[in-house]
């Protein structure tokens, strides 16, 4: 079978600060095909069904995008909205999240601010205005949330996660690093969750998978190639 290369990237790694980085390459798995149901099952079974909101993006997903949605839980920014729902970034060099999470406790004004660059669109499913990612989204009912109607905040924190990125124990884990360090900020901060895995219902055939191999190329860089998308023919 034929495998394109989809996109490159550079992670900065830290034994010390980047866990995550190190179970993700250590426990990824190919991603497989999975159905609401399967992944509504792994949010109760993996404590991702707390209060904050779990979102899915929505059934009618084109075929360009799917891997970008794949690929988003690889993207070393943080993904960050402002109480009016324009984007903003982390404004240190850091690409490790622990290290990165450690200077916005210590000065969040400082290292929150306008964004510098774009999001990289050609490699992840992102978007400049939370009310254009609630527009491509639904929630684990299939009901669609706008804007308008979040509960009001400083700012909102988009967490994406996917079954194949690593064992249950650690996706666990490593949400609850997340929240604790969301817990010492000193602003109101809502999360937002949503899901990165391949689905049936874009097409794709249940349980397949959609190879990915990854190569190091460099000190602590990674070339990652991904397969052809198993659609349903």
């Amino acid at each position: 079978m034929k495998k394109a290369v989809f996109f490159s990237i550079v992670l900065s790694i830290s034994l010390n600060s980047c866990i995550s980085f190190y179970r993700l390459m250590g426990g990824m798995k190919n991603p497989r095909v999975e159905t609401k149901a399967s992944i509504n099952s792994f949010i109760n079974e993996t404590g991702l069904n707390d209060n904050n909101f779990n979102f899915m993006f929505y059934d009618s997903i084109k075929k360009v995008n799917i891997k970008k949605i794949v690929g988003n839980i690889f993207n070393s920014q943080q993904i960050i909205y402002d109480k009016n729902g324009s984007r903003k970034c982390y404004l240190g060099k850091s690409t490790c999240s622990a290290e990165q999470f450690n200077e916005i406790k210590v000065n969040f004004d400082k290292n929150i601010g306008e964004c510098k660059k774009r999001i990289d669109t050609a490699s992840y499913y992102n978007f400049e205005t939370l009310k254009n990612l609630l527009a491509h989204t639904v929630n684990m009912s299939n009901q669609s949330i706008s804007f308008d109607s979040l509960p009001k905040a400083d700012y909102y924190f988009v967490y994406y996660w996917s079954k194949y990125s690593s064992t249950k124990k650690n996706v666990r884990e490593d949400y609850l690093w997340y929240k604790e360090w969301i817990k010492k900020f000193s602003k109101k901060i809502i999360v937002i969750k949503i899901n990165c895995d391949l689905r049936n219902d874009w097409g794709l055939i249940t349980g397949k998978k959609m190879k990915i191999i990854t190569k190091k190329i460099g000190y602590k860089e990674y070339n990652m190639t991904f397969g052809e998308i198993p659609f349903a023919k």
